[in-house]
């Protein structure tokens, strides 16, 4: 049992390390739910990174190595959040 346990304990643990290197690019905030009252709120993002480096070269034979050039695409990001306030106790919210 000891082993199972230990076993179930090391996988929990390296399956948490994977998840935590994703990429989360949404940058949705859930900030509106704990805002009192009624709340309306928009966003706008714009990133435009650049990420370049040397790898080895995929027509050249190993080992060339070549200029990877902008690896990173631009992109937009829009938000919206609406959260109204039924009761004293009771509300509700739309994320987008």
């Amino acid at each position: 049992m000891y082993k199972l346990t230990t076993a179930g304990a090391v996988l929990l643990a390296t399956t948490s390390l994977a998840a935590a290197g994703g990429l989360d690019r949404s940058g949705q905030s859930i900030n509106a739910l704990f805002e009192t009252g009624n709340h309306v709120e928009l966003s706008f993002g714009s990133v435009s990174p650049s990420i370049s480096g040397i790898g080895p070269s995929v027509i050249a034979p190993s080992p060339a190595q070549a200029n990877t050039g902008n690896v990173a695409k631009s992109y937009t990001q829009v938000g919206a959040a609406y959260k109204g306030q039924l009761t004293e106790n009771t509300s509700v919210a739309i994320i987008f």
